[in-house]
């Protein structure tokens, strides 16, 4: 099953500060065949670039297929946002809006956001929760 690897996932593999070995079992991740991206992930890594990485970032998720984003996508996130609300979860707008492309697409999500188990919990997102301590 394809996955779409999380912005949390990138984060860390593209940080000079992470382990080399964090690094090298997130790249298993994303050179795997079934990874995916999509906008919302690529908005949230390429807003953040800083200059001097940002074209090693545009690279890298060049190399990955970027599922559709769904035509209704704002107000079905906005749907998901309200159960978690009425379940007391605030989960941050765009991780509503990552969760809605990976339910809408059909594919899973590779993350180490705890937020992202939380809507998994009021929708039918299927997640993946690594731990930064991957062995």
């Amino acid at each position: 099953m394809s996955y779409i690897i999380d912005s949390s996932i990138w984060i860390d593999f593209f940080r000079a500060r992470s382990s080399p070995s964090l690094k090298q079992q997130l790249a298993r991740f994303i050179n795997d065949e079934r990874a995916m991206t999509c906008e919302p992930v690529v908005f949230e890594l390429l807003r953040a670039a800083s200059k001097t990485s940002r074209n090693k970032v545009e690279m890298q998720l060049m190399l990955l297929p970027i599922v559709p984003t769904p035509t209704r996508l704002w107000a079905d996130a906005a749907n998901i946002g309200q159960k978690c609300l009425g379940r007391g979860l605030t989960p941050p707008a765009m991780d509503l809006l990552i969760a809605q492309v990976c339910i809408a697409n059909d594919v899973e999500l590779l993350t180490f956001d705890q937020h992202f188990a939380g809507i998994a919990r009021v929708t039918p997102l299927r997640t993946t929760l690594l731990d930064r301590m991957l062995k």
